[in-house]
């Protein structure tokens, strides 16, 4: 899938009429031409309910005008969490 902006980028999913995954949020962390997007969404599970939010890290490729999906790593909302936690106690103390 190529894309032409940034912003045309969603991880929104249907299927037969259904939305299965929503998109509930995105910050682009990096542009240039492998620029790095963070995307909050959630999945329709087998109930029918919407479960607990998860994050998509995509790396994309800019080439040809466009840019196309290179790499994706989803992270559970634990995941990200943990991540976070970490991230905040390796922080220098002279860091902001």
């Amino acid at each position: 899938m190529w894309v032409e902006d940034l912003e045309d980028l969603h991880v929104d999913q249907e299927q037969d009429g259904e939305v299965v995954v929503r998109e509930e949020g995105r910050v682009v962390l990096s542009r240039g031409t492998r620029p790095l997007v963070c995307f909050r969404f959630r999945r329709r599970g087998a109930d029918g309910e919407f479960g607990s939010p998860m994050l998509a890290l995509v790396r994309l490729r800019k080439a040809h005008g466009g840019y196309q999906p290179e790499g994706r790593l989803n992270l559970s909302w634990e995941e990200a969490t943990e991540l976070a936690v970490r991230l905040e106690a390796w922080k220098a103390p002279s860091d902001p």
